[in-house]
């Protein structure tokens, strides 16, 4: 009895798990068709959505912190972009938010003007 329990449970085990498998594959196969319907790959698609939010740029490395801050866009909120509790001087440039950004390492300056123009595009829709 215990027996058939345990192969009972394997059995039921292997069909979920070969299920699982089979929604994968078909949600590939219908990414694939879609793909094929746009002719173009998932990549291209993601850089076409680069450029486009690039065309929108407005900031970059050497914009001021509080002209991100003062932004149009932005509203009110803007000063809740950066910490609320460190001083920023009015000359700070985007290139030097590590300055207000004490407990992080490593900030890219690139990808915080990417993210900066991302939530201004973001903000304007």
């Amino acid at each position: 009895m215990q027996i058939k329990r345990i192969a009972l449970g394997g059995i039921i085990m292997t069909v979920i798990m070969f299920s699982g498998c089979s929604t994968t594959v078909q949600n590939l196969a219908i990414g694939e068709e879609k793909t094929l319907e746009t002719g173009k790959t998932e990549q291209e698609s993601v850089t076409e959505k680069d450029i486009n939010m690039n065309e929108k740029e407005s900031f970059n490395a050497e914009s001021n912190i509080n002209d991100v801050i003062h932004d149009s866009a932005f509203d009110d909120y803007g000063r809740l972009i950066f910490p609320v509790d460190m001083e920023i001087e009015d000359n700070l440039k985007l290139k030097d938010v590590s300055s207000i950004l004490p407990w992080y390492s490593e900030v890219n300056t690139d990808k915080t003007v990417e993210i900066v123009n991302y939530m201004k595009n973001q903000a304007m829709k």
